[in-house]
């Protein structure tokens, strides 16, 4: 029925009952001959060509890319040379081959009478996995957070939890809903509070960290091969920032806290992503580091004047990650 459904005969069935057979006995599909009979000729197996890939993987190290690849066989094939030196994707590339080299390609590029101008990143790709080559994950080593010891289960059980649990009753809340214009945030004051209580926003902090020597995280790896990966996480930036349940922390349109200019310039190693938001950034690195005095700072001369335009009558309540640099007060 599904071959017939697919408009094919009792050959694609013939195949379904195989693969069926096949993951019934050992969980795995059986491999495709398709293209691997030795009466076919196949382009990966030309002289020249294998040289060329076997060149290309032997330079690139690290930066082995399907593109690539190509980029370099299609340029063999097109002018008989080996196209690394000609090539402005890579800004680092490898090292170009030798003039003996560039010599024997161009000679087996004579005697190939017809053969096709391109190849396709896809195919390359497929000629990688031949070459042993795996694309994967680029593992630095075994990461271990610290949500489970000891002290900090018995703050979260003992402290926080039951903090927010008494506040919980005068925390603003947000939710969404469909107006003519599309979904819309609606601000949900508690009810029923004493006089003199205000309500509760809760404030989260964030930061996150851009390095240098982030880079890509897949690669191509042949097997048995590990990569060594530059320890240093090199030059980075470091952005902070503040936001509750309705989004980031920010100053309401058309409204001018004549406190907050001094930070909008980039002063010091400090520097105010944008006007309207708490976000503050530092390039570290050297003896320039985030500490809990700048966290101090922010808090105190940004975040707290910003919320208290953008919620006159409340009160914030803001909630840090449980770490040494944010241990100031």
């Amino acid at each position: 029925m599904i071959a017939a459904t697919r408009g094919q005969g009792q050959c694609v069935r013939n195949r379904i009952l195989d693969h069926q057979k096949s993951w019934i006995k050992g969980w795995k599909l059986p491999v495709s001959q398709q293209g691997k009979s030795p009466m076919l000729y196949r382009l990966i197996n030309d002289e020249g060509t294998r040289l060329v890939l076997c060149e290309y993987l032997a330079g690139a190290g690290e930066r082995v890319t399907g593109q690539h690849l190509a980029f370099a066989i299609s340029t063999y094939w097109q002018s008989g040379t080996f196209p690394f030196e000609e090539q402005p994707e890579l800004k680092d590339p490898p090292k170009p081959s030798t003039a003996e080299t560039q010599a024997e390609l161009a000679q087996l590029a004579e005697q190939r009478s017809q053969i096709q101008v391109n190849l396709s990143s896809r195919t390359a790709a497929k000629w990688l996995h031949e070459m042993g080559y795996k694309y994967k994950d680029m593992r630095k080593g075994v990461y271990k957070d610290s949500h489970e010891p000891e002290d900090v289960i018995q703050y979260r059980q003992e402290v926080f939890l039951p903090t927010l649990r008494a506040l919980e009753n005068r925390i603003v809340c947000w939710e969404l809903v469909d107006t003519p214009n599309g979904e819309t945030l609606k601000t949900i004051y508690p009810a029923n509070l004493s006089a003199g209580v205000r309500p509760i926003v809760p404030i989260v902090h964030d930061e996150t960290t851009f390095n240098a020597n982030d880079g890509c995280n897949k690669v191509w790896i042949k097997e048995d091969h590990t990569l060594l990966k530059n320890k240093s996480r090199g030059k980075g930036i470091m952005v902070s920032d503040f936001l509750f349940p309705g989004g980031r922390l920010q100053v309401p349109s058309s409204t001018i806290i004549p406190s907050l200019r001094q930070y909008e310039a980039s002063d010091n190693c400090l520097h105010r992503l944008d006007t309207q938001f708490a976000t503050w950034s530092i390039k570290y690195g050297g003896e320039k580091w985030w500490d809990g005095d700048q966290l101090v700072e922010q808090v105190l001369k940004i975040a707290i004047p910003i919320f208290e335009t953008a919620f006159p009558g409340c009160e914030a309540l803001f909630l840090f990650d449980n770490a040494t640099s944010h241990s100031g007060y």
